[in-house]
C-alpha cells in the first residue's frame, strides 16, 4: 500500500508552493493541509488531510482554493476601494446633495 505524501513542494502559473500536513493544535487528533505560496506570508489549511489523498489531488485542491481566495481578496479590495472613492465624493459634495433633497420635496 502507498502511503499519502506528507510535505511536498510545486510551481503552478509561476506560483511556488509549499504543503505539508501538519497535526491539529489543542490536542485535537485530525491533521490538516497546510501550505504556503512564495511572495504570500499567510499559510493555509484548508482541507483535512485523508489517506486517500496523492500529490496530484492535493495539489489540485491548493490550486483551485489558492485561485478562488486570491480572486476574491481582489474583487474585495476593488469594492472597498470604489466605496473609500464613493465616501469621498459624497463628503467632498454636500451642498450639491442637500440642495436635490430639498428641491424633490
Amino acid at each position: 500500500m502507498v502511503s499519502p505524501p506528507s510535505a511536498f513542494a510545486f510551481e503552478d502559473g509561476g506560483r511556488c508552493y509549499t504543503c505539508r500536513v501538519e497535526e491539529a493544535h489543542a490536542g485535537r487528533p485530525e491533521a490538516w493541509w497546510w501550505f504556503g505560496v512564495a511572495g504570500d506570508d499567510t499559510r493555509y489549511a484548508p482541507f483535512q488531510a485523508a489517506l486517500a489523498d496523492t500529490e496530484a489531488s492535493v495539489r489540485l485542491r491548493i490550486v483551485a482554493y489558492y485561485g478562488d481566495s486570491f480572486a476574491h481578496r481582489t474583487w474585495s479590495a476593488q469594492r472597498w476601494e470604489r466605496a473609500i472613492w464613493r465616501r469621498r465624493w459624497e463628503c467632498a459634495r454636500p451642498q450639491q446633495r442637500r440642495g436635490r433633497a430639498l428641491s424633490r420635496t
